[in-house]
């Protein structure tokens, strides 16, 4: 016995897809797996990281 779930976002600027697809034949643990999915599925973004930093963010420079 196997277990597979398959998610698949849009991409928000066009006709794309991101496909997320776990595959397991250890259905003991799903409840785990499809927890972890929700988890990683919760972790995307089509924003650009560096677009939602404050200015001097990652700059090393320290405002006192």
């Amino acid at each position: 016995m196997t277990a597979q779930i398959q998610v698949h976002v849009p991409f928000p600027t066009g006709p794309f897809t991101a496909v997320f697809t776990l595959f397991t034949a250890a259905v003991d643990y799903w409840p785990r797996f499809t927890d972890m999915m929700g988890a990683i599925l919760r972790t995307v973004s089509f924003a650009d990281p560096l677009e939602e930093l404050p200015d001097d963010a990652g700059s090393g420079n320290v405002s006192v």
